[in-house]
Formats: C-alpha cells, sequence, structure tokens
C-alpha cells in the first residue's frame, strides 16, 4: 500500500513536469523574436487598423511615438483588433509599436496636411 501512494505521487509529480515543460514550449514558440503578431487590415490617411494574432493578444501593448522618438500615446489592447484614429494629431511621422513579451513590431505611418 505505501508503494502505491509513493507511485501516484511520482507519477503525478511527473505529470505536473510534463505540462510545465509543454507549456514553457508553446510559450517560446508563440513569442520568439521575429514572429508576425500583427495583421494590418487597412491603413487610411488618418486610420491605421490592425488585428493581433489570438496568441499575442492577452496584456499586449500599444505605443505610438513621434518623430522625435516622444511616446504620445500608449495603452493595453483591449481588443484583438484596434482603430488608431490620427484625427486630432498634428501632421507629421509616427511610428506604432506593438509589443507583446518580447515580440515588438514596428509600422510608420504619415499624416500628410490636408
Amino acid at each position: 500500500m505505501y508503494i502505491n501512494k509513493v507511485m501516484k505521487k511520482v507519477v503525478l509529480v511527473l505529470a505536473l513536469l510534463t505540462c510545465l515543460i509543454g507549456a514553457n514550449k508553446v510559450q517560446a514558440a508563440t513569442q520568439r523574436p521575429g514572429a508576425k503578431m500583427v495583421i494590418v487590415l487597412a491603413v487610411d490617411k488618418e486610420l491605421f487598423y490592425f488585428e493581433l494574432e489570438r496568441e499575442y493578444f492577452e496584456g499586449a501593448v500599444v505605443e505610438i511615438a513621434d518623430v522625435d522618438g516622444e511616446v504620445v500615446h500608449s495603452d493595453v489592447l483591449k481588443s484583438k483588433k484596434m482603430v488608431i484614429d490620427f484625427f486630432d494629431v498634428p501632421a507629421g511621422k509616427y511610428v506604432i509599436k506593438v509589443k507583446k513579451g518580447v515580440v515588438t513590431e514596428e509600422f510608420n505611418f504619415e499624416k500628410k496636411e490636408l
């Protein structure tokens, strides 16, 4: 009977370790540098519309910086798709960064004078 209890504990520990190792491999695969996480759906003269791949959504951050590198807006994404409206910002060049863990994707956007 004592051997059965020990074997059950050993099997349980091995099962937990297997799950943890598998979860780490999945995380490493989905957050590898250079992985594509953003799909640009549309770009207009004042709009930038994109969607995140499902595995990158939770905890992803979007930052918008001006040409000098100063962050003018930063937000944690609340949905898988996002529209950035540049209507109320001055004309100029902007960099949109989407970050999740070790993965960062950058996009350039230029708002022109009307």
